[in-house]
């Protein structure tokens, strides 16, 4: 045993180069450590002696390309491996495999990161815990962990892009393995995805993703998050390539940094589980263009959506009452995004957002401009369909007040029995959260088509004779009418009833009917030998036989 105290003023130093290596857009720290004066160094190994009298292994500095970690040193277990303790500059290069001995029940943090060529490591049946980034950017392409472990980070094999499969031994109680994917024992829990695989099938039994789990896998092109999943951790999906993901209406809030720098997301729509999008959320997701946030949805934390700038219009409901700063239509460096504009309602915290950083905004919650076309007694409306406007209501000026005529989801009405060369004041508003805005300033004039309205029998009296279950019609004379018809709209279908009536008689008496059916009639004029039937439906009556 070669064995000897380091001396001098040494000190355990941290040594940080800036970015360091990247893998994706996540960093790595390059360290070295130098011995303390609590040192003591065998062969190409820096140790130091516990409490309990076994050995902790600080340092590696030798060149070995398979390397077998000894379990004594002097005579001493040894039992832990340090933070960074392999990941001194000249066994990044040259280690291709390793083998921890039994006699270990814990790696450190950073133990053997950026060991690039690293592609084979046995874990001692005695390993308890495995720090994070343990195995960060090696070149593992599959790795068991023992049935000792009882703590294993999620983030411990980070950035080792060809890693296919993670297994765990059946014994562990801590720990499972489905399909190479890192689950909790019950299967409740996602720790870790494999960033070499291409494909992932959640289990419904999972209620939690972890923090960073899916983190750099940029062979992943779909993921599927099941209803059964209520919390996704900080970090879940930073940087996977994926083109599209579907997130289980369990989920009640989207961490810090879940979908951050995902190149390839294009659409993303949030269920209205979600109450809250934390900071960074999808920022600097460059291919995103589409985003739907439901009104479930209270806060959205600062940079969820910057630097996306494909994201050219976002709809913001009024549910949100908290906004982060440069949440949404910033850059990276924080120049607004060009063409940018925001969809809101008056009075949010989205419009306040807007103003305030003088962004280009249009409010939801105005009420639709409307349009009409006369026609044979009536007026026929078309408006906008406006964003976020659950159904519309039309009004009409009746003696100095509004008086609803109707309410529909449809954006076409039109006002019946109006009389030619009379002019009406009508408008649409829009409902909004349940809420009417009863702004009537859009309020437009309609009119009836009078050059029409001589086409066109008009019912004027509609009697009945409960005796004998019958209904009479009567109706205006029509210029030049050679007779009348009346018809009855029966199976969807218009049924000629009679056409023979002479043109000097303006009226129909029905057969006798049963009571309490009701009828949708019509009288037609023959003119110039054509019958009128443009626009019938419009000038329809109801009957009721009494």
């Amino acid at each position: 045993m070669n064995k000897r105290i380091i001396s001098g003023l040494a000190a355990v130093v941290l040594v940080l180069s800036g970015v360091g290596a990247n893998v994706g857009n996540f960093v790595g720290l390059r360290t070295e450590i130098t011995a303390s004066a609590d040192n003591l160094v065998y062969e190409d190994y820096t140790y130091s002696v516990l409490n309990d009298g076994t050995v902790r292994i600080m340092s590696y500095n030798g060149t070995d390309t398979e390397l077998v970690i000894p379990d004594t040193i002097d005579g001493k277990s040894v039992t832990a491996i340090r933070n960074y303790a392999f990941s001194t500059n000249s066994t990044r290069k040259s280690l291709t495999s390793v083998i921890i001995p039994n006699s270990v029940t814990s790696i450190g943090d950073y133990a053997f990161s950026e060991c690039k060529n690293l592609t084979r490591v046995t874990i001692g049946k005695s390993v308890k815990s495995i720090g994070k980034y343990a195995f960060w950017y090696c070149s593992l392409t599959s790795v068991t962990i023992p049935s000792s472990v009882t703590s294993i980070s999620g983030e411990a094999f980070l950035g080792c892009s060809k890693l296919t499969t993670i297994n765990v031994d059946n014994k562990n109680m801590s720990y499972a393995s489905v399909d190479g994917v890192l689950y909790s024992k019950d299967i409740s829990e996602l720790i870790c995805f494999p960033c070499g695989k291409a494909s992932v099938s959640i289990p419904e039994s999972v209620t939690s993703i972890g923090q960073s789990a899916f983190l750099g896998c940029e062979k992943l092109t779909s993921v599927t998050i099941p209803n059964s999943v209520k919390s996704i951790g900080r970090g879940a999906f930073w940087n996977c390539f994926f083109t599209n993901v579907t997130i289980g209406n369990g989920v009640k809030k989207i961490e810090d940094y879940t979908f951050y720098c995902c190149p390839n997301l294009t659409s993303v729509t949030i269920p209205n589980s979600v109450t809250s999008i934390g900071n960074s959320a999808f920022e600097t997701c460059k291919s995103l263009t589409s985003v739907t946030i439901p009104d479930s949805v209270k806060s959205v934390g600062q940079s969820a959506f910057k630097n996306c700038p494909k994201l050219k219009s976002i709809t913001i409901p009024a549910s949100i009452t908290s906004i982060g700063y440069e949440a949404f239509g910033f850059d990276i460096s924080s120049n607004e995004i060009p063409g940018f504009r925001i969809y809101c309602y008056k009075g949010t915290a989205s419009e306040r957002y807007a103003k305030g950083y003088g962004l280009v905004y249009k409010l939801l919650d105005d009420n639709p401009y409307v349009t009409s076309t006369p026609g044979s007694n009536c007026a026929n409306l078309k408006w906008n369909a406006v964003q976020g406007a659950e159904k519309y209501a039309v009004y009409g000026l009746v003696r100095g007040k509004w008086q609803k005529f109707s309410e529909t989801v449809d954006t076409l009405y039109t006002v019946k029995n109006l009389k030619a060369g009379t002019n009406y004041e009508v408008a649409v508003i829009a409902m909004f959260s349940g809420k009417w805005n009863t702004d009537f300033s859009k309020a437009i004039t309609v009119f009836a088509d009078e050059s029409a309205a001589s086409k066109y029998p008009k019912v004027t009296d509609i009697d009945y004779n409960e005796q004998y279950h019958q209904f009479k019609l009567s109706w205006d004379a029509v210029d030049g009418a050679e007779k009348y018809g009346v018809a009855v709209f029966i199976a969807n279908k218009w049924k000629i009833v009679t056409q023979d009536i002479p043109a000097n008689k303006t009226n129909f008496t029905s057969p006798k009917l049963k009571a309490g059916q009701t009828y949708k009639m019509v009288v037609c004029a023959k003119v110039n030998g054509k019958w009128d039937t443009d626009n019938i439906s419009e000038r329809a009556v109801i009957v009721k036989v009494i």
